[in-house]
């Protein structure tokens, strides 16, 4: 049943996908009636014509089969592109990925013939500079020129002249004819440009846009929600990190978490992220090849006219233009009018509003992220203290930081080697990179985290509440975008990052600024049941009546389904479930029982204890229900096997990683200190453990 509801979903996304690429004719499609030499036209169609192509299929592991069974024509192979040396040319990866599904579709790496026509397409359709002259000359001889290029339209109005002119920048022109309906028919154009075809021809005029035809896939949130629940969540996980381009199993789980974070600004309106990490990881390498939404600046100066607006000639900066600007490298960038860039960004992160001196004001929703190389010790941790130390003077003030909505602690993502790029299949990056952007108005995630996420700390500032949430509430679209989490997953996978990457933020803060030491330097946050609250979808609905018992709660009661009754003092469910794990497991029952005791007081040392004691089943689990020798096998090595195990991989790991995962809080410069609340989550994800090893038929063996 599951299969066939996953091949009934592929089939609509592959609809969806297909249907909307730029190469098929459709009547909507803009187009300028020109007279034409049809012969000629009807063989430039020819050759220039998208037909469906089924991918054929080869055993390349189970999750591999699975992505494409259930996602199917939205599907590539990622191991042909290096090969193919688009990226050369000046093509982004999901222009790149588009031309090599199209010209030489299949699996597999790449042979020399298909890489040779692969070039030899890419020579006609996407010119380089230095091919700007062999494009002019089939103008000028009276072809109507098809070309795969970025087009953008300006709107001129001056007492001279008024008007709309194209801009292609891989011919260097300028002042391409428009027609009067092509902006009205696509308004991006207006914005960021487009990618998509475009039929040239010359005219006594000038060059002309004959026709347009946008490359843009559409997607159904609806259906991309119905393909999650094909997937557990290490698979979702993974298919996320395959679709940036990226080798899950060169990753650690928290390496994956970052690298998964790096995504949060295209799932989120108005975020501004920061990234600081050694050179060689890649911060921006999915930025560069995701979405024709997606600006990156590396180099050069920096104005306030490109980032906000001219007001010479009213045109908008990158911020009113595109989804998302990244500006890598910022120790490099030269900033003109630095105090300017800085006081207008602070206003555009408060509320949104873009505008230089009061004059043409516009609202955006563009997000944000500073790209920064940060040195390390011999042992791989920051030399600078503050981490901020070594950004431009003006970014360091405390004010804007502080509309920073987190750090990702790049310095814990391994650099980039020949195993970091995956060679598996993953998501088309046109599709992937277009669900993501479509996310942003999903505001399903928003609403539960606005009601669930609340600060457990003696400081509840609005200033860091926002952050928190909107952080965790794109890993939640990002991981769950079906809604369905229990409590300790929506803890664990968004929660616990999001506080990690504002404590970053918090902690430079407090070094920087003594106003903010009036407050406690570290940040506590929980989830909370709010039984007065009227659920609003039905995964919404399902964590209302069913939520996990491991779930943090206001007074530190446990979260109760609507329908039960307070548990009477006198009655200690927890013990009582201890008791149950204490018949079969003794050890490891004494261990939860002393990590209990010590939540209040040490809290530390209870992490400890759960975390000796969850790492003891999984060496256990591993000896005797794999059969295999532990000895000399690490605890990665060993869960990593252990997830391949469906019934483990289902019902246990996920807690063992909570476990595990919270023995790691406080270990890092700037992070918050282990507390009571910490040794809740971890004591219910070990019960959980304790009860499904009592359960089983003759124990773990």
């Amino acid at each position: 049943m599951a299969k066939a509801r996953g091949m009934g979903c592929c089939a609509r996304l592959a609809r969806l996908h297909a249907s909307q690429w730029f190469l098929v004719h459709s009547p909507g499609r803009h187009r300028v009636h020109e007279p034409r030499d049809v012969s000629a036209q009807a063989t430039l169609l020819k050759e220039f014509v998208v037909t469906e192509q089924v991918t054929p299929t080869s055993s390349n592991g189970v999750l591999a089969q699975k992505i494409r069974e259930v996602l199917a024509e939205v599907v590539i192979d990622k191991c042909r592109l290096p090969a193919s040396k688009l990226r050369e040319r000046g093509i982004p990866g999901y222009v790149a990925e588009w031309v090599l599904d199209y010209v030489v579709p299949g699996e597999g790496p790449l042979t020399p013939e298909e890489a040779r026509t692969v070039q030899e397409w890419a020579v006609r359709y996407i010119p380089k500079a230095d091919e700007q002259n062999l494009v002019r000359d089939r103008l000028l001889r009276g072809e109507m020129v098809k070309l795969l290029t970025p087009l953008q339209v300006d709107v001129i109005v001056s007492r001279r002249s008024q008007g709309r002119v194209g801009k292609l920048t891989f011919l260097d022109i300028n002042d391409a004819i428009v027609s009067e309906d092509l902006t009205e028919h696509y308004p991006e154009l207006l914005k960021g440009g487009m990618w998509g075809r475009v039929d040239l021809l010359r005219t006594g005029n000038g060059v002309l846009i004959a026709d347009f035809q946008p490359m843009q896939a559409q997607v159904d949130l609806e259906l991309w929600k119905e393909a999650r629940r094909e997937f557990t969540l290490d698979e979702w996980r993974s298919l996320l990190l395959l679709s940036m381009g990226y080798a899950p199993e060169a990753y650690s789980a928290e390496a994956q978490t970052w690298l998964i974070c790096r995504l949060l600004p295209l799932v989120q309106k108005n975020l501004c992220l920061m990234e600081l990490a050694p050179k060689g990881t890649g911060k921006s390498y999915v930025y560069q090849n995701i979405s024709p939404k997606v600006r990156v600046v590396s180099g050069g100066n920096i104005s306030p006219a490109v980032l906000f607006v001219n007001n010479a000639n009213n045109v908008p900066g990158i911020l009113a233009r595109f989804s998302l600007v990244v500006l890598d490298e910022v120790q490099k960038l030269k900033f003109e009018h630095p105090e300017e860039i800085v006081g207008t960004l602070k206003g555009y992160l408060a509320n949104g509003v873009i505008g230089r001196g009061g004059k043409n004001e516009m609202a955006s929703d563009c997000s944000l992220v500073l790209l920064a190389n940060i040195l390390l010790d011999e042992e791989l941790r920051p030399i600078p203290n503050p981490l901020v130390s070594e950004l431009p003077h003006f970014l360091q003030e405390t004010a804007f930081l502080d509309r920073i909505g987190g750090i990702i602690p790049g310095w814990e993502i391994p650099k980039l080697t020949s195993t970091s790029l995956t060679q598996s299949v993953g998501l088309k990056t046109d599709f992937f990179g277009n669900i993501l952007l479509a996310l942003r108005d999903d505001l399903m995630a928003d609403h539960l985290c606005d009601q669930r996420i609340r600060s457990a700390g003696p400081d509840d500032l609005e200033r860091n509440n926002k952050p928190v949430r909107a952080l965790a509430s794109g890993l939640m679209k990002l991981l769950f975008p079906h809604g369905e989490c229990s409590d300790e997953e929506l803890y664990r996978y968004c929660v616990l990052p999001a506080v990690r990457m504002r404590q970053l933020v918090w902690h430079q803060l407090y070094t920087l600024d003594g106003e903010f030491r009036q407050y406690s330097p570290e940040l506590r946050y929980q989830v909370v049941y709010c039984a007065d609250r009227v659920p609003d979808s039905v995964a919404d609905s399902r964590l209302a009546s069913d939520p996990s018992p491991s779930a943090a709660v206001e007074n530190g009661l446990p979260s109760l389904p609507l329908d039960a009754e307070p548990p009477t003092p006198d009655v200690d469910p927890f013990a009582q479930r201890l008791e149950v794990v204490a018949a079969h497991y003794p050890d490891f029952a004494e261990s939860i029982a002393q990590a209990r005791g010590l939540a209040a007081t040490n809290p530390e040392s209870a992490l400890v204890h759960l975390r000796k004691a969850i790492e003891e089943v999984i060496r256990e689990l591993y000896r005797k229900r794999l059969g295999k020798d532990a000895w000399g096998v690490s605890l990665f090595d060993m869960t990593r096997e252990l997830e391949d195990n469906r019934d483990l991989s289902d019902v246990v790991i996920p807690h063992v990683h909570t476990v595990r995962s919270l023995g790691n809080v406080g270990a890092h410069p700037g992070d918050a200190k282990v507390t009571a609340h910490d040794v809740e989550i971890a004591l219910q994800a070990c019960i959980r453990v304790g009860e499904w090893l009592s359960d089983l038929p003759g124990g773990v063996a």
